[in-house]
């Protein structure tokens, strides 16, 4: 197994946009996830260089098996990620499938080789709420195992934060 979290950390999502999200059912228990974020690119920019470049980056999960969501405000910031909360629950969720799912585990998931797992919350901007203050903020949480990660060239440009000069 290999954690793909670690791979994923290497990103910083902050002010990214999900574009889209879609699921695809395919043979047995296999669930095609794929995920496009409008990626806000801070690695490939610097400040005051003139024109932002941003990417996009397609997250695919082949054998996704955990999608949960929450988007309470639509309209307004709903899919511009705030933040990433890495999950390193593998081993309890291999727990929960044998114990509660022991049929699909010991028939199908017993003997496959887990490459790539991966669980990851991005969390939104979605001016409904302020966490500091217990209220509701959007999220999307995906895990699952055979994750890659797709980054292309965008045409998308403009940068969304203000430079600060030190001077």
């Amino acid at each position: 197994m290999l954690n793909f979290n670690d791979e994923i950390n290497k990103y910083y999502f902050h002010d990214s946009q999900i574009d889209f999200v879609s699921i695809q059912p395919g043979d047995g228990l296999l669930r095609n996830l794929k995920i496009d974020i409008n990626y806000y690119n801070w690695e490939g920019n610097k400040e005051n260089q003139g024109e932002w470049k941003w990417k996009r980056l397609i997250l695919t999960v082949e054998h996704c098996f955990l999608l949960r969501f929450e988007f309470p405000d639509l309209i307004e910031g709903g899919f511009e990620i705030s933040h990433v909360e890495l999950k390193n629950d593998y081993e309890s969720i291999q727990k929960f499938l044998k114990e509660k799912k022991p049929k699909i585990y010991y028939n199908v998931l017993k003997n496959k080789e887990f490459k790539n797992w991966l669980s990851v919350k991005f969390y939104t901007h979605d001016c409904y709420g302020d966490p500091i203050y217990g209220e509701t903020t959007g999220y999307l949480w995906i895990a699952g195992f055979d994750a890659k990660i797709e980054l292309n060239d965008s045409d998308i440009t403009g940068q969304i934060h203000i430079p600060v000069n030190n001077q």
